[in-house]
């Protein structure tokens, strides 16, 4: 569950440094968290932390 709060904290808050923020809700995210799923595919679509893949966005 705290992974899942520290993802969701930071995804909300947008903190300056978006890659800390992309590693949170990606463990988050493989731990089946389908808030986290939804943000890192937002991330993904963005290129917030991360390159830019409409692929992975969509997975």
């Amino acid at each position: 569950m705290s992974i899942y709060l520290n993802g969701l904290l930071e995804s909300q808050i947008m903190l300056k440094d978006r890659k800390e923020a992309f590693k949170w809700i990606l463990k988050a995210a493989e731990k089946g968290f389908s808030i986290e799923q939804h943000n890192l595919g937002y991330f993904y679509e963005n290129g917030y932390g991360i390159d830019e893949n409409q692929a992975k966005a969509f997975e």
